[in-house]
């Protein structure tokens, strides 16, 4: 009795010390694998985060020059910009008849071969149209060559008035550098002249008045049906900066010979517009809006 106990101590004894072996034997695997597991995860929060670093960001506005068509003389920009996910396109256009709607369209393709139409505007009405397009800038622009194109009339929407070509940010960004190298340069030549003009005795005194009228503003008050100042003098080669503001009404300040406008305004508000003046003469500026021309709304540059 005593021996067959004896064997089945030593016999539950021996499963249980196999059990205990084979259980640290099981665990030894679990245990090499832990730093292979964290490691799928530090590479599963990688993905991660490169996943939501290459969320989609708006787009920046983009910004194209509309350039007048078929001798129009209406010129402008427009601006496209995000907007909840959707495009806001402004369009500003001067030069164009007073109270007259002008279709506008992004078409396929350029201005110089013209496609069919893409994207339908609201029309241009006293030279403004805004539209919501219910689809990113970033796909837009994923479309090009896409161009803006604004047409006479509805009874004449054959005949384009002004047409600029959509460009991406890069695009745009090159142009500016561009003019910036440009701008430098001239900055340099003028630069040399002054030394010159400096270097000649008793001219000292007329170079410092050459280096003030460099610049010229003039603040232009509007009002119903007039301007403030009516009449504006100065040098060829003078650059012009006019700031408008409208005390009443809904204006503009155009001058057709230098191909410059300001934004229609409401009353309040003001605008801006640069440019210089490279001829000399006697230039008529005007309101554009409705028959305000007409209505003695003017004045007169003077270039000497």
């Amino acid at each position: 009795m005593k021996k067959t106990f004896l064997k089945n101590s030593l016999f539950f004894g021996a499963l249980m010390l196999a059990a205990l072996v084979g259980g640290c034997v099981i665990q030894k695997p679990a245990a090499t694998n832990q730093p292979v597991n964290e490691n799928q995860a530090a590479e599963a929060d990688n993905n991660q985060d490169n996943s939501s670093a290459t969320v989609s960001m708006p787009v920046p506005a983009t910004e194209t020059d509309l350039s007048p068509q078929n001798n129009s003389g209406q010129q402008g920009k427009a601006v496209l910009s995000s907007v909840d996910n959707k495009t806001k396109v402004v369009l500003t256009i001067s030069g164009g008849p007073a109270g007259v709607a002008q279709p506008a369209h992004i078409h396929l393709n350029s201005c110089a071969n013209i496609g069919s139409v893409k994207y339908p505007l609201n029309p241009v009405v006293n030279g403004q149209s805004e539209t919501i397009l219910n689809v990113s800038l970033g796909e837009i622009l994923d479309q090009l060559p896409l161009a803006i194109n604004v047409h006479k009339s509805a009874a004449q929407a054959s005949i384009y008035v002004a047409c600029g070509d959509l460009k991406k940010v890069q695009e745009m960004q090159v142009e500016n550098q561009g003019s910036n190298n440009s701008g430098a340069a001239v900055n340099t030549n003028q630069a040399v002249n002054l030394n010159q003009n400096q270097q000649t005795p008793n001219n000292n005194e007329n170079t410092n008045q050459g280096q003030a009228s460099a610049e010229k503003t003039f603040n232009i008050t509007a009002r119903n049906f007039f301007y403030s100042t009516k009449e504006i003098r100065v040098k060829k080669g003078d650059k012009v900066k006019i700031v408008l503001f409208n005390q009443e009404g809904f204006h503009n300040w155009v001058i057709d010979e230098f191909q410059v406008a300001t934004q229609i305004i409401n009353a309040n508000q003001t605008a801006t517009v640069e440019f210089t003046a490279n001829k000399t003469g006697i230039f008529e500026y005007y309101c554009s809006v409705d028959s305000h021309r007409q209505m003695g709304m003017v004045g007169k540059l003077i270039v000497e």
